[in-house]
């Protein structure tokens, strides 16, 4: 575990601090999702402010589906929500190979949420 996640899991808010001082912007994007990861199941309100400050199209809407895959059982209108959400970012992608990426990252997490309700009782 690395400072970005253990500073997600104790202080969510000091992350963003953390983070936002990161000059190598792609060290900088790798915690951000990192921190989302963390904190999409315990704190998903401010694993959604994280993702916003991802400028990376793909990674930002695999990301906004990483919070609603860990947001699928315990609030699934809300995962539903930000799976379209994310959707809507990954098909605005202009590069191929990059939109095709992120949409098939969202499909196998709203496929993975129909199964999960289809096993529920």
């Amino acid at each position: 575990m690395d400072l970005v996640e253990v500073l997600a899991t104790s202080d969510p808010d000091q992350v963003w601090e953390v983070i936002k001082d990161i000059r190598d912007e792609q060290a900088r994007v790798a915690a951000l999702t990192r921190a989302t990861r963390v904190l999409a199941a315990s704190n998903p309100d401010r694993a959604v402010c994280i993702v916003r400050e991802i400028e990376d199209q793909e990674t930002k809407a695999t990301a906004l589906a990483d919070v609603a895959q860990a947001l699928g059982t315990s609030d699934p209108d809300r995962a539903t929500r930000l799976l379209a959400d994310a959707a809507r970012l990954a098909r605005a992608i202009t590069n191929e190979s990059s939109k095709a990426t992120a949409l098939t990252h969202i499909a196998c997490i709203e496929l993975k949420q129909q199964v999960s309700r289809l096993k529920s009782p």
